[in-house]
């Protein structure tokens, strides 16, 4: 049985660009390829020219593998509306076997590859048309990171991680979403995090492991390293990540958890708690999403829960800096009861518990009855049940 054919540096290079770019201008794959080759030959021929066969096409080469489609081809593809040959994987599982083959058998390629898709993956700032090929770029280093995690880390990672620019730090984030596509890559994605957010750790990187925490990362993380993360975050937090981190949890119902750790913060002096707590209970402000109903539902799931959540509201209502905020959203919570009638009894247990406190009991038995007395009917409705909901409290105020 005769040997396959022995690949040329290019065909290789030809036949990898094509399979990290599936999609793309034929026009920019090109040189994207000849990019790559000459990395190669310089890891495998320091200080050598890479030999130019002007008679010996690299694509045609890699025919069994890939197809070019015509100018006027019609396509779905923003690249279809160009007018343009485009280059496709003839087999979308393609690109994964080729990178796995490649790493498995290329040893000395890895490092030279690495930087390659690096440098695809974060173009400089303002550089026009390079979308396309960032993203690609990010997706094949996921892919590698299914493969090599490790290194993947080492070469690329925690050089984002650590880097002052934003963009790179999302890049990271990219990344290391895709890569838990695959289940086994979900531990070290974990442990990654961890060691990111923990005390010691570099600013920066502990501000991306709380950007993974806030975004489809989080689903896949522990509680508590998330709730660790965010209290190392302190004051610095102009994008709001941890409390978006905190939404993510209250999201994926563990809201019981978050509201127990705020309360025991505040309980320890850490005043950013209150701030996270009215973030959350803003009822969908800014990029967060209304978290109302589901933090009364986790208030009401423990006499504990339901203590934490009452603590909260007291001290928000009760401190200066806070109190308007805070009388504020209270008064959208029971305007949303108007339409959701089935949040009116965990409610109702809030507001028994804040007439309790001696500090907010004599303020919110008047505004109940002055928003009684200007709200709509079906609201009206709403803040007579609180009101019954606590007869002896409200009926001593009258």
């Amino acid at each position: 049985m005769p040997s396959p054919p022995k690949r040329s540096l290019l065909e290789v290079a030809t036949l990898i660009t094509c399979s990290v770019l599936d999609g793309y201008a034929l026009a920019r794959v090109v040189p994207v390829a000849q990019r790559l080759a000459e990395r190669l030959h310089h890891a495998e021929e320091p200080g050598a020219a890479l030999p130019r066969r002007v008679l010996s096409d690299a694509l045609w080469a890699c025919e069994d593998f890939i197809r070019v489609a015509e100018p006027d081809e019609p396509g779905s593809d923003w690249w279809s509306r160009l007018h343009t040959p485009r280059v496709w994987v003839s087999n979308p599982t393609l690109p994964k076997v080729v990178l796995e083959v490649v790493w498995r058998k290329l040893t000395a390629a890895h490092d030279p590859l690495t930087r390659w898709l690096s440098d695809l993956a974060t173009p400089p700032p303002m550089t026009y048309g390079r979308e396309f090929e960032a993203v690609a770029a990010r997706r094949a280093i996921s892919l590698l990171a299914q493969v090599d995690f490790d290194h993947v880390y080492r070469t690329v990672l925690t050089k984002w991680a650590s880097s002052d620019d934003r963009r790179l730090n999302v890049a990271a984030v990219e990344v290391l979403a895709q890569a838990i596509e695959n289940d086994h890559a979900v531990p070290a994605v974990r442990l990654m995090l961890r060691q990111w957010s923990r005390p010691g750790a570099k600013p920066m990187r502990r501000r991306t492991a709380i950007l993974a925490y806030a975004g489809a990362l989080g689903m896949h993380c522990s509680t508590s390293d998330v709730l660790r993360a965010v209290r190392l975050v302190g004051n610095e937090d102009p994008d709001r990540l941890a409390v978006r981190a905190l939404a993510r949890l209250v999201v994926d119902r563990r809201g019981d958890r978050v509201l127990a750790d705020l309360a025991a913060r505040l309980g320890r002096g850490d005043s950013t708690a209150l701030g996270q707590f009215l973030a959350l209970a803003s009822g969908g402000e800014g990029d967060l999403p209304d978290l109302r109903p589901a933090l009364l539902s986790a208030g009401g799931e423990s006499a504990e829960h339901e203590a934490s959540l009452a603590y909260l509201w007291t001290l928000a209502l009760r401190e200066p800096s806070t109190s308007p905020t805070a009388w504020h959203h209270l008064r959208r919570w029971i305007a949303l009861t108007a339409h959701r009638p089935e949040l009116l009894e965990s409610l109702g247990v809030l507001v028994r518990r804040l007439l309790a406190e001696a500090y907010v009991a004599p303020r919110l038995r008047f505004v109940l009855r002055l928003w009684r007395s200007r709200c709509s009917p079906p609201e009206r409705s709403a803040l007579t049940f609180l009101s019954r909901a606590a007869p002896m409290e409200t009926e001593g105020g009258r």
